[in-house]
């Protein structure tokens, strides 16, 4: 029998049937209430993964995939890393949907916000809204130079870096909020955690941690030029760097532990469980526990991989310097339980 695992211990009692009920609860800011009803697409189904791995398809693109995302129906969306390059979306099976061609320059980074809406950051110096449909809805000109990195938080407010050492936040209608300007070189690499505090780091050789408010909290030197970040479900700073490091710092910027690998890593995704996956030249993709066991390796072909997303259940979507896109599920999952997302307006 499945365990129910609640993610907030303000919760009493759930009855699990034709509704979910809360019977009783806290009443803070985010908190599900007394009497609340909790739609099934609050509920987060919470998986152990097998540690193997199996191909479900690969896609052939005519560029590389520069980065990848997933929005809420399993589509996968990814930019082109070419000149006049698309924003392609896929559906669940591999199959092309719709390309949008509004970038004059290679797409960097792309996020999904709660209603599947598509953003994307470009070298042309701009960040674009697209529809679910494919449709531009606005175009943020605020940057003077490439944008590296965009991230969005758990009120769909989005978060850009640039080459103009400025980090900048951003409404969902495309007003620009507040600028960050500690940096003193280009800002490279952006992550988020749940509390919607930002990650971010320059090629000055500093990890700063901001809050939403754009106040910095602290910096490090992560001891070598990083290639990839992300932050796990409990606030702390995974890292890949040049040195072929994968490295674990705690909410506090403290290191927790340091793992080496043959390959340089560039890319990280982290699942539900706080497992990592790390994958980079060559084609390997490596799967750690969240205190640095290497639990195994995956052979994803001899490409190098440019980016890779994971979804909540479990597979893992990847590009490479092959030009295609692939999905990757684990050949086997376990339902743990259940998991009640803290915010009325998570995704």
């Amino acid at each position: 029998m499945a365990t129910l695992n609640l993610n907030t211990e303000k919760i009493d009692k759930l009855y699990i049937g034709g509704q979910l009920v809360v019977e009783s609860g806290g009443a803070s800011s985010g908190s599900w209430n007394v009497g609340d009803v909790i739609p099934g697409s609050k509920i987060n189904k919470i998986y152990s993964f097998s540690n193997e791995f199996k191909r479900a398809w690969q896609k052939q693109n005519n560029s590389v995939p520069s980065v990848i995302s997933v929005d809420s129906e399993g589509n996968i969306i990814f930019g082109e890393n070419k000149e006049n390059p698309n924003v392609v979306k896929l559906n669940n099976l591999g199959d092309e949907v719709w390309r949008f061609s509004g970038h004059s320059k290679m797409i960097e980074s792309v996020v999904v916000d709660k209603e599947d809406n598509i953003y994307s950051a470009s070298d042309d110096g701009t960040l674009r809204k697209i529809s679910k449909d494919g449709q531009e809805v606005w175009n943020f000109t605020g940057h003077t130079r490439e944008i590296s990195r965009v991230v969005i938080d758990t009120d769909d407010n989005i978060y850009t870096g640039s080459f103009d050492k400025t980090l900048r936040k951003i409404s969902k209608d495309g007003q620009e909020i507040w600028k960050f300007t500690g940096h003193t070189d280009i800002v490279t690499k952006l992550a988020i955690d749940s509390e919607n505090n930002i990650y971010s780091f320059s090629n000055d050789n500093y990890i700063r941690k901001i809050s939403k408010d754009g106040q910095e909290i602290w910096k490090r030197n992560p001891g070598g030029y990083v290639l990839g970040i992300n932050v796990d479900g409990d606030g702390n700073l995974i890292i890949t760097n040049a040195d072929n490091m994968v490295v674990k710092f705690m909410q506090d910027g403290r290191r927790v532990w340091t793992n080496s690998t043959r390959d340089m890593m560039t890319s990280i995704c982290i699942d539900s469980n706080n497992d990592i996956y790390v994958g980079g030249f060559n084609g390997n993709i490596i799967k750690y526990s969240k205190d640095g066991t290497k639990l195994s390796t995956f052979l994803n072909g001899s490409q190098n991989i440019t980016s890779m997303h994971i979804d909540h259940e479990g597979n893992l979507y990847t590009g490479d310097y092959g030009y295609q896109v692939k999905k990757i599920s684990p050949k086997s999952k376990k339902l743990l339980g259940y998991k009640i997302l803290r915010n009325k307006e998570e995704a």
